[in-house]
């Protein structure tokens, strides 16, 4: 825990003047990112400049990039200009400098956590403390990335919105996971777990050994099984696609079951978010220190068990853009941007 005078001398380490990082000037295809020497992000009283280890990649930087859906990226981003070139949200590195209002880390820490506004595509990125929690030892930093975004979604979305909660007396409750071989569905299925739950999940027939792995007590095909026209009613049903009707899922549920839409079809989550009521929610996933720090010790535990599937270098982000694009990938894609651990 850092005192009032830790790390905040009028020397700081020396640092780069200059960064790289992976930039965006217009919206379109990963062919619009390039590499750029950009200042090193400004540190607030209460951020932390982190160097950058490892930053995932996930949907929510491919809808940023493409611009999809729309008028809701440009009216976060800019409709002519980027307001934030520099995308990537999940990331894991090593503590260089600390704001002067800053209790939580020092100078030399490995944290992992969420920038709120993105510039994890970069050498150095300026976080709030309260964004993110210490790295445990046992995972590396490129399993650190990649559990801030998909690890807080599918928490908050169990836990908050579904009102899965741990300890209960009684048979286990039933969660379907709706993508469940996706970075935040297989973080959903293992959290349900640690929750107490019964875990059914649902994704395409060659994903369904590695959502086993992750835990589920059985799985559905995507493809053949129709879980809305089944005898099966369930707790919670967490919604990764956002494809069946909601009419439908909400007849599967049980009479105190919950609805949760996560992504997938962005308007269906606003949507409910705004008018589906206390049975069918959208999520808006908000980190927080709390959740990082419980993330943190299920990381540290083993409870929490991240799968990378590629690690891109900085130079070949757009190349790491078009993998999640395409869709399909069993474990998480990142950037690694200092080697290292």
């Amino acid at each position: 825990m850092a005192t009032p005078t830790d790390s905040r001398t009028d020397s700081p380490p020396a640092l780069p003047a200059t960064m790289r990082a992976a930039t965006y000037a217009r919206y379109g295809t990963p062919d619009v990112i390039e590499l750029r020497d950009l200042p090193l992000p400004t540190v607030g009283a209460r951020d932390v400049l982190v160097r950058t280890r490892a930053t995932v990649v996930g949907m929510g930087d491919w809808r940023m990039l493409t611009a999809d859906p729309a008028v809701a990226v440009r009216l976060y981003q800019g409709v002519f200009t980027i307001r934030r070139p520099v995308l990537g949200y999940g990331l894991s590195g090593v503590v260089e400098r600390v704001g002067s209002a800053v209790t939580r880390f020092e100078v030399g820490d490995a944290v992992f956590g969420e920038a709120p506004q993105g510039g994890g595509f970069a050498e150095f990125t300026a976080v709030p403390e309260t964004h993110l929690a210490a790295k445990p030892e046992r995972v590396t930093h490129e399993q650190a990335a990649a559990t801030p975004v998909a690890g807080i979604t599918a928490l908050q979305g169990l836990r908050d919105v579904g009102r899965l909660a741990s300890g209960r007396t009684g048979p286990a409750p039933r969660v379907l996971v709706i993508g469940a071989g996706g970075a935040v569905g297989s973080a959903a299925v293992a959290i349900a777990k640690i929750l107490g739950a019964h875990v059914t999940g649902l994704d395409g027939a060659a994903k369904h050994e590695f959502v086993l792995a992750h835990g589920a007590d059985a799985v559905l095909d995507r493809r053949t099984d129709d879980f809305t026209t089944s005898c099966e009613r369930w707790d919670v049903i967490l919604d990764m696609i956002g494809s069946a009707p909601v009419a439908a899922c909400r007849r599967a549920l049980t009479p105190n079951g919950r609805y949760v839409a996560v992504s997938g079809k962005l308007r269906r989550t606003a949507w409910l978010s705004l008018f589906g009521g206390p049975r069918m929610a959208g999520l808006i996933a908000k980190p927080n220190a709390a959740d990082l720090e419980l993330l943190s010790g299920w990381l540290a535990d083993g409870r929490l068990d991240p799968v990378v599937a590629r690690t891109y270098p900085l130079e070949e982000t757009a190349d790491a853009l078009r993998q999640v694009g395409a869709g399909g990938n069993l474990g998480a894609i990142v950037i690694g941007t200092v080697s290292g651990t």
